[in-house]
């Protein structure tokens, strides 16, 4: 009977599940396109096989359909594939084994879009009998509560036990939801053998059918009643304050103002309960002055949280909230709560330009002056104020410590603007003090104002008379002769605690600036003394320093300045046997002896137009000895430049190698005594050279000895040194030797006899390896080599890079005699003449002239007699050679010279009785032009030039030679003669 029981009471339960969910389901869970099973109906009874017909109720093709089939006690779902027929069709064929109740549905795939059935529930009459579920299973959580329990959330523990304490193995709970026909299951933890605990985890609302199913140790099953419940979550929603804390729900509306002092935006944040997968979330913001709404979107944040960045155009205050559209598209909304959005508020204040004052010029700052008579304006700049009510300009004066207050109006939303009224002058602290709509105090900064009327200077002349400052530069000049000194006063007005005058005065003559500190005579009266060192017109000024740190300058006047004049030292020079050298600190006195007494050269400059008659003595100090007078037999008169000089000579005896002090002092007939003029570390230095030969090195330094171990660096100092002491040898390292006027040896002149000046020796001065490089890199009218004595050799050099293009510069200048000149290269120079030789009996040999610019001159200009020339001349803009000067040897190849456009002859034979073997070829003009008469050319090749090969207009001259294929740009004639 208790097995009958217990089977009558599981039909009664699925008849009353089954009109319970009709009741729920009815008609209402049909999609509008969905498949239609008509082969069965609702409680129908079928045998163990079946078959299931049905069709699409629209004009779509099916792909796909599957029937399923839910056996209601074990919940345990299968399915069969139907058969589509003419695509609108279907019909599948169902076997079970179990009887019992089962559910039936179909669904369907076409088009890119699913379909469902309607769920049918059928009783099965047929097949295998399988024992029954005893309903032993107890869901505790559920106990004393009806069968319709209302659940509040979307995540629940169900928990249960089995009444007979039977070990259980394992337990599922089986949940239906009534509305979608889908059964899920969840697997629960058994606890103590006979107890069960599940974790459900649901995301629909509405009714739901619940029972359990659990298993023992020896595989018999057990199940539970059926529950019907209810999944109805709570939504709610919180919102928080700036600073995270929840803003109360009874603070809405009529509530609490929160205020954000965020720069450009606010933050709304907050929690939300209930919501089963909220998708989208807006934060509202009514702006009260307007009434007008904007939104923005916010965050989901996780764990139930929410956050938004609201950026509102204006401050003032915000009417705040929330809504939260939840995954079935509910939109619930959150309480209200107002804010106070505000930028950080602050106050600048303005100076009297309009410029902002800085705040850390506050009390201890900087004073601000303003020197209107009568009144002071208080200005300045509102920054994230809402309505500001109410503006207070306060200034207290230091002196009295008395404070007052002016208020006025805003100039415009930000701006204000306050004058204040007082004849109290003084240091004043002023500050601003400003209400806000929210009836919110703010104080400024502070700052010190000095309010005073305007300060000047007034100046007086020597009888301490107001110079009228229409006396400025352009005005009256006023005099003071007769003294060394003049007197600048004047009078202070309106100042305050003046801390620092300074007295300036500028010769107009020289143009030299001078400055005196003034002495205060009493609180508003100053007055210096000004000893000028030169007479002339000065221009004076005053500027005077205030306590605030104000400079305040006066006008200016002119002062002629006449004063008393004495005799004064000038200079000093020291005279050895190689230096004639002024003295300043640290001169260095070269001697080439060991033992020497040097002259000392005292100039003494006399007043104007003086005498010797002004000069009562002179005293001399020697290494800070006493000072000694020099007899007056030494001292001798002479005028230069309209100023009086006396030379005094003194011979002083001293040692070698010597670090000297020397003092000077002159006293006039007035028993004026002058400055003293003292020179410190004056070294004498004993300089032995060699007396065979001088060296010279790139590396080296003119103060050196000029040997071997210690040469010297330039070329003109050689010179200085073989002059000095007739040494004939002049040997100079290989390297690059800068002659410019920078060095100041922009000359190198050779006017001695028998000198060898040799170039490129090696490093030891041993061989010669090379040339030394003259790099010629100026622009003077200077001739940088000028050649002016005999018999002397120079050899072994290249000259570059000298550029001067007047129709007389030169290179070299040779005008001695006999002197040899071999073994150089002139290349990338830029003047008139390379080489202009006006000396006779010279011999030049081995030159290379090349890629040189001569366009208006020749690059060879002989004029003298019974030279030699052995040279080649090549690539260069210009003629080659012009020859004036007569019985001249001359053995030279000239070629490619000119170009289409500047054409370039060969020679040019001027002169007579010269003596010609050249090769001159492809040039751009003619091969030789003869001038002159008697001349020899013999052994020539005039070839490929520009024009013709020889243009004769001398007379008895004798050719002979190889002329050919000339007038290469001008058809012409291998000779022309012009000549009668």
């Amino acid at each position: 009977m208790m097995i009958k029981f217990e089977k009558y009471k599981l039909l009664f339960m699925i008849i009353s599940l089954f009109f319970t969910y009709c009741s729920l389901a009815d008609g209402s869970l049909q999609n509008p396109k969905a498949l239609y099973i008509d082969s069965i109906k609702d409680g129908q009874v079928l045998d163990s096989s079946f078959s299931i017909n049905g069709y699409i109720e629209e004009e779509i093709r099916l792909s796909n359909v599957a029937v399923y089939y839910l056996y209601i006690p074990s919940s345990i779902t299968n399915y069969v594939n139907a058969t589509i027929f003419d695509g609108t069709n279907f019909s599948a064929v169902i076997s079970v084994s179990n009887p019992g109740y089962y559910q039936i549905w179909a669904n369907g795939f076409g088009e890119e879009k699913y379909f469902k059935s309607k769920i049918f529930l059928v009783k099965v009459k047929s097949g295998s009998v399988s024992a029954n579920f005893p309903e032993s299973l107890v869901i505790s959580t559920f106990t004393n509560k009806s069968d319709n329990v209302i659940i509040s959330n979307w995540v629940f523990i169900l928990d249960g036990y089995i009444e007979n304490d039977t070990p259980l193995n394992k337990a599922s709970v089986y949940i239906s939801d009534l509305a979608l026909s889908n059964t899920n299951i969840f697997s629960s933890s058994v606890i103590n053998a006979n107890k069960f605990s599940t974790i459900i985890s649901l995301s629909n609302k509405g009714y739901f059918q619940l029972w359990a199913i659990a298993e023992d140790n020896n595989g018999i099953i057990y199940r539970s009643k059926n529950y019907i419940i209810n999944i109805n979550p709570v939504l709610n929603i919180k919102l928080y304050d700036g600073n995270g804390n929840e803003i109360p729900p009874d603070h809405s509306f009529t509530g609490n103002y929160f205020t954000n002092d965020s720069k450009g935006y606010f933050i709304v944040s907050g929690s939300y309960s209930g919501f089963n997968n909220p998708k989208e979330i807006k934060v509202y913001y009514l702006y009260q002055e307007n009434n007008i709404t904007n939104y923005t979107k916010g965050e989901f944040v996780g764990n139930g949280n929410f956050s938004a960045i609201i950026k509102p155009e204006k401050y003032g205050f915000y009417t705040v909230w929330v809504e939260i559209t939840d995954f079935d598209n509910t939109i619930v909304k959150s309480y209200l709560f107002k804010i106070k959005y505000i930028q950080s508020r602050f106050i600048n204040l303005f100076d009297g330009n309009g410029n902002i004052i800085p705040p850390d010029q506050s009390f201890s700052g900087t004073y601000f002056t303003n020197f209107n008579n009568g009144y002071f304006v208080v200005s300045g700049i509102l920054s994230g104020f809402i309505s500001p009510s109410n503006i207070m300009a306060y200034y207290l004066n230091e002196n009295t410590g008395q404070i007052n207050s002016n208020t006025d109006n805003l100039i415009n939303v930000s701006n204000f603007s306050i004058e204040i009224i007082t004849n109290l002058k003084g240091i004043y602290t002023i500050w601003v003090e400003v209400i806000d709509k929210d009836n919110s105090i703010f104080k400024s900064y502070s700052y010190r104002m000095l309010f005073l009327d305007n300060r000047t200077i007034d100046l007086y002349d020597n009888n301490k008379n107001p110079i009228p400052p229409s006396h400025s530069f352009t005005g009256e000049t006023y005099t003071n002769e007769n003294n060394d000194y003049f007197i600048v006063s004047g009078k202070l007005n309106n100042f305050i605690n003046p801390k620092n005058i300074k007295i300036y005065y500028i010769n107009q003559l020289s143009g030299i600036t001078n400055v005196n500190n003034g002495e205060l005579l009493n609180p508003n009266e100053f007055a210096t003394i000004v000893k000028p060192v030169e007479r002339g017109i000065y221009n004076i000024w005053t500027e005077a320093i205030d306590f605030d740190n104000t400079k305040i300058i006066s006008y200016f006047y002119k002062l002629y300045f006449i004063p008393k004049q004495h005799p004064e030292i000038d200079k000093i020079y020291i005279i050895t046997g190689i230096t004639n050298k002024e003295l300043f600190n640290n001169t260095i006195v070269d001697t080439l002896e060991t033992n020497f007494t040097p002259n000392l050269v005292i100039l003494n400059k006399l007043p104007n137009q003086g005498t010797l008659d002004d000069i009562d003595s002179v005293y001399l100090s020697v290494n800070n000895n006493q000072f000694e007078k020099i007899p007056d037999y030494n001292y001798y008169y002479y005028i230069n430049n309209n100023i009086s000089y006396v030379i005094v000579s003194n011979s002083l005896s001293i040692t070698n190698n010597s670090q000297l002090t020397i003092s000077v002092f002159v006293i006039d007939k007035d028993k004026y005594i002058s400055k003293t003029n003292i020179y410190t570390n004056i070294q004498i230095r004993v300089k032995i050279i060699d007396k065979n030969c001088i060296y010279v090195s790139p590396n080296g330094n003119d103060t050196n000895n000029a040997t071997i171990e210690y040469p010297i660096r330039t070329f003109n100092k050689a010179l200085e040194l073989s002059k000095l002491y007739g040494i004939k040898n002049i040997k100079l390292q290989n390297g690059n030797y800068d002659v410019d006027e920078i060095n100041d040896i922009s000359n190198i002149s050779i006017n001695l006899t028998n000198i060898n000046i040799s170039g490129g020796w090696d490093n030891n001065f041993l061989s010669v390896i090379g040339k030394s490089i003259l790099n010629l890199n100026y622009n003077t009218s200077k001739t940088p080599i000028e050649i002016s004595g005999s018999k002397n050799i120079f050899q072994n050099f290249i000259i570059i890079n000298f550029k001067q293009t007047n129709n007389n510069s030169k290179i070299i200048n040779l005008n001695g005699e006999l002197n040899v000149i071999s073994n150089i290269i002139l290349t990338n120079n830029n003047c008139n003449t390379i080489i202009e030789i006006n000396g006779n009996a010279n011999f030049i040999n081995d030159f290379q002239i090349f890629n040189n610019n001569v366009l208006n001159g020749q690059c060879v200009l002989l004029n003298g007699y019974n030279n030699q020339i052995n040279c080649q001349i090549y690539k260069n803009f210009g003629n080659g050679m012009k020859i004036n000067g007569n019985n001249n040897f001359i053995n030279t190849a000239i070629s490619n010279n000119g170009n289409s456009i500047y054409l370039s002859d060969g020679i040019i034979v001027g002169g007579d009785d010269n003596n010609l073997e050249s090769k001159i070829f492809n040039n751009t003009g003619n091969g030789i032009k003869i001038l002159g008469n008697y001349n020899l050319l013999t052994n020539l090749q005039i070839i490929s030039n520009g024009y013709s090969g020889i243009i004769i207009n001398g007379g008895k001259n004798l050719i002979q030679g190889l002329i050919a294929n000339n007038g290469v740009l001008q058809p012409s004639r291998a000779i022309i003669l012009q000549s009668q």
